[in-house]
């Protein structure tokens, strides 16, 4: 019994700090990387990209969403507040599905109608209920042609009063993050969304703020913005590689994984895999990243959502948190110089083979992770004492000792992960004791 408690206490207690509430609203932290909140304790984002469940959902069926989510470890969403899509030929007048619509002329952004925005309002203050984080869009951009007609036909002035009343009737709840852009980047439009940017942040000083463009990281046209607090990679390239610009860019901002593959979806013709879903999320996190969220391809929420729910990608999202959760992510600092990898890294921009790695700056716990397994050389010699070397299956979220003991700091040494019968990516961590 008492080796039994030994090995179930640890995850218990990662369990428990996962699941304790955030107090919102979150702030950039001290040295501007990731998110803390009131407390400065971390918040290490792990969402979901439900985008379309505002209006698609009624109450009861969001709340359902929510619990699911949050018993799988979430604790982000990222939605847009008014209707996006074509879905059914009536844009832009889609309606909720309690019969309203956000505008009675969608010409004209002074004409909220206020029921809608009551059920927008009852959604982000049952995510934050639940400690949920909502990553929300004003305006969603579109794709092809949604919203950004409108945006620009309402002019400067009504941009800037519809930032204004959102900022207004927003301010209140603590749990939002604001997203401009959405899919697209502002072209002709960009005057009306630069003043419903700049208006929401005036009014709504309290929330940080981001942008999701076209397929590229906020960064690209956005850096250098008073309203932009944190950066969000938006790519279908290896995430590591925009994750890597954004954490050397100045003046240094938090950046996270907004967008990339989606589960059983292909939209760069490589088919969402839960190894793929995997791959990128601990790429972008051992790259520099303060968070990054999952997608499905019933972001749509169409008829057979509830069983996305539960595909198997989603549901190994939460070894990436516990994981993460369990260690200080928050002061690992990617590995740019080839300190700790002496060989075995791969091809940086590869499709596959590429190692991410991350250490603190004591090098008291380091991070590596192979989306291909194979050997890999270190130099064990960065270490402050002997190390406790693991190998991490992301596919099941169960550790392995490298060693029957502990591995003296010197020299260099190569690691060998364990054979399994499916996908090869691992993840080796080394920590000095």
């Amino acid at each position: 019994m008492i080796h039994i408690k030994h090995v179930i206490l640890p995850m218990l207690l990662v369990t428990c700090s996962a699941s304790a509430a955030p107090v919102f609203p979150l702030k950039v932290s001290v040295n501007n990387r990731y998110l803390v909140d009131q407390q400065e304790k971390p918040f290490l984002i792990h969402g979901d990209s439900p985008w379309e469940i505002i209006w698609q959902l009624t109450k009861e069926e969001a709340s359902e969403y929510f619990d699911h989510r949050v018993n799988q470890g979430f604790n982000t969403v990222l939605v847009n507040l008014i209707p996006d899509k074509l879905s059914d030929n009536n844009h832009p007048f889609t309606k909720n599905r309690y019969g309203f619509m956000p505008f009675k002329n969608p010409e004209d952004f002074t004409t909220a109608v206020p029921e809608y925005f009551d059920h927008a309002e009852w959604f982000v203050d049952e995510a934050g209920k639940r400690g949920l984080l909502v990553f929300l869009f004003p305006c969603y951009l579109g794709s092809s042609t949604t919203w950004l007609d409108e945006l620009h036909s309402n002019g400067v002035d009504k941009a800037q009063a519809y930032g204004e009343f959102l900022a207004k009737r927003f301010t209140k709840y603590p749990n939002i993050i604001w997203v401009m852009g959405g899919d697209r980047d502002p072209e002709y439009a960009m005057a009306e969304h630069n003043a419903l940017a700049e208006s929401i942040h005036k009014h709504d000083p309290q929330h940080l703020m981001t942008y999701h463009g076209s397929v590229h990281s906020s960064s690209t046209i956005y850096h250098d913005a008073e309203w932009l607090g944190i950066n969000m990679a938006y790519n279908y390239r290896e995430t590591y590689v925009q994750t890597h610009e954004d954490y050397h860019r100045e003046p240094i901002k938090p950046t996270f994984m907004g967008e990339s593959g989606y589960e059983r979806e292909s939209n760069d013709l490589r088919y969402g895999t839960p190894q793929r879903i995997r791959r990128q999320a601990y790429w972008t996190l051992l790259a520099g990243s303060c968070g990054h969220l999952y997608g499905s391809a019933f972001w749509h929420f169409r008829p057979g959502w509830r069983e996305s729910l539960d595909w198997t990608g989603v549901k190994q999202m939460k070894h990436v948190r516990d994981f993460f959760e369990s260690i200080p992510w928050y002061e690992l600092v990617p590995e740019f110089e080839k300190q700790l990898i002496l060989d075995g890294q791969g091809e940086y921009g590869s499709k596959e083979d590429y190692i991410t790695a991350s250490a603190t700056p004591d090098h008291k716990v380091a991070v590596l992770y192979m989306s291909v397994a194979r050997r890999v050389r270190l130099n064990l010699a960065l270490f402050p004492a002997s190390i406790k070397a693991r190998w991490f299956d992301p596919s099941s979220g169960i550790y392995t000792d490298a060693t029957n003991e502990l591995i003296a700091n010197q020299g260099d040494r190569w690691f060998t992960p364990p054979a399994r019968d499916c996908d090869g990516d691992w993840i080796l961590l080394l920590e000095a004791r």
